[in-house]
């Protein structure tokens, strides 16, 4: 696990700046939200919620009585998770015993290294030399909200801060920005950010999915048996960071001809940034798992099942398996996503 919180020496790792979660309302899970610290000032309520307090670490708890589908609802800001004494990777451990399901992360980096250029990244965009999971950006002068500026990948940009993604409607956002600007610091501190929301938030922190034990196909079933593939402290952040969005320079072939963009090389700046390598893996599929984690699962919950069919019916089951894997596997577009990952 790459990430720290900010009480770690190495202040340019990757780092949580933000965590939101809900989890059971219960008497035993409000006496258990102390460990965030004492109610230091009590709130008229909190969006829906009737009943919130910020706690002494800085921490936003809020409930609703009255309303228990509304669950316990937790947020801890940058300021709030530098001062717990808990380590991130057990706060969402905790929050997962108690049927946390995580509502916002925001994962971030520093460059105090002179690496990154807010001109030359801006450059970078106007002339739509990335490749992105976005359409959209927003550039922003002064307050957050003070948009001076938005439009499509590949037009003209200005401004101090940049968005990649729908402010108000993505599950995914990064934010690129000067942050010693904004804290008149007199040294180079970009920060780079990427925000999750709602259901990307959840799967990255609580990565589960639910899988029919006698086939091994993937369900929305909450009666099929659910299988964590994937802990949050096996994430890296490297990977994530060029799967959304890498810069890139245009590269030229024989004769000095340009390349097709897809053969273009990731910008030096960005892997430098990264403390990566392009060849890395850098996949995020829709669910945080593999072949491997497939491989693993049928082997230990199916292989008996398997090898008693094969030896009871031989090759007619091993023939009729093919034909219906085949088939389910053509309707199937996440296994085939995972094949083409794979010959990547």
């Amino acid at each position: 696990m790459n990430f720290q919180n900010r009480k770690t020496e190495n202040i340019e790792k990757p780092f949580c700046d933000w965590l939101s979660f809900t989890i059971n309302l219960s008497e035993e899970n409000l006496r258990d939200s102390l460990i965030f610290g004492d109610p230091s000032q009590i709130l008229k309520g909190y969006s829906g919620y009737n009943q919130a307090y910020i706690s002494s670490s800085g921490a936003l708890i809020a409930y609703n009585l009255e309303n228990p589908q509304l669950r316990l609802y937790i947020s801890l800001s940058s300021k709030a998770l530098y001062s717990q004494t808990l380590e991130l990777e057990n706060i969402i451990s905790w929050a997962i015993e108690r049927g946390g399901k995580f509502t916002r992360i925001d994962l971030a980096k520093d460059d105090y290294r002179g690496i990154l250029n807010i001109e030359e990244i801006y450059n970078k965009i106007k002339n739509a030399e990335i490749t992105t999971r976005f359409r959209n950006y927003s550039v922003y002068s002064g307050e957050i909200y003070s948009a001076i500026e938005s439009g499509k990948i590949g037009s003209t940009v200005s401004g101090k801060t940049i968005y990649l993604g729908n402010l108000k409607d993505s599950n995914t956002l990064v934010r690129i920005y000067d942050k010693g600007a904004k804290e008149k610091t007199k040294f180079h501190w970009i920060r780079v950010e990427y925000q999750f929301r709602r259901k990307v938030a959840d799967q990255y922190c609580n990565p589960s999915i639910f899988i029919n034990p006698e086939t091994g196909e993937i369900s929305k079933k909450n009666n099929s048996e659910k299988i964590i593939l994937g802990l949050y402290s096996e994430r890296n952040f490297e990977k994530i960071a060029l799967y959304y969005l890498r810069f890139l320079d245009q590269t030229r072939g024989k004769n000095n001809k340009l390349l097709h963009k897809r053969h273009w090389n990731t910008s030096k700046f960005w892997t430098d940034f990264l403390d990566t390598e392009e060849k890395n893996s850098i996949g995020l599929p829709k669910y945080k798992t593999g072949l491997e984690d497939l491989k693993e699962w049928a082997t230990r919950s199916i292989s008996g099942l398997n090898f008693l069919l094969e030896t009871a019916y031989g090759q007619e089951y091993r023939q009729e398996i093919k034909k219906q894997g085949k088939e389910k596997f053509e309707n199937n577009q996440y296994y085939q996503q995972l094949i083409r990952e794979r010959n990547k």
